[in-house]
């Protein structure tokens, strides 16, 4: 996703509650920052946490690299473990939204939801939103008869991600 990486910390937080190994991957795909970390740590401290750990970042400047990364994988420890390909789909889901509401702002979205495919392993999730994958369900549906081939994509997306909101927000 080479256009514009980073997607807004608030956009994220109205869909999801993150996990702090959640956290640690958005850093290091560059789909949040280490100052998303801090401000994330402080609205936890802020609602009534009392980790020391969150308070620590809490108190952290976003130049402070080497603490960051120190804290953050103090606070990944604490956590329950999830598998990572779960952390994976949570953050696809998060981009897939992401990108669906901005879509007027790229110039082919299709073909970045098909880069998301690849660079995400080839998830059968989002499998029948790629236009070499396509299905006969898409030429079945009466209600995308009179659309472009794209625009039926399109109603997929926007189906797949009304679908994935509770999963998104669990």
């Amino acid at each position: 996703m080479s256009h514009q990486r980073k997607i807004p910390l608030s956009f994220i937080l109205k869909r999801r509650k993150l996990l702090w190994i959640e956290v640690e991957l958005g850093i290091s795909e560059g789909w949040i920052t280490y100052d998303d970390a801090i401000e994330l740590a402080i609205r936890r401290v802020q609602s009534g946490s009392e980790n020391n750990d969150e308070l620590e970042l809490a108190g952290l400047f976003s130049e402070e690299y080497s603490e960051i990364k120190d804290v953050l994988k103090k606070l990944v420890k604490s956590e329950s473990q999830v598998p990572f390909d779960e952390v994976k789909l949570v953050w696809l889901r998060i981009i897939l939204s992401w990108l669906y509401e901005n879509l007027n702002q790229f110039e082919a979205p299709l073909d970045i939801v098909e880069g998301l495919y690849e660079d995400f392993g080839y998830p059968d999730e989002i499998r029948h939103l790629i236009k070499y994958n396509n299905s006969n369900d898409i030429r079945e549906r009466s209600d995308l008869m009179s659309m472009t081939f794209e625009e039926k994509l399109i109603v997929l997306w926007k189906e797949y991600l009304q679908d994935m909101i509770p999963l998104i927000e669990s």
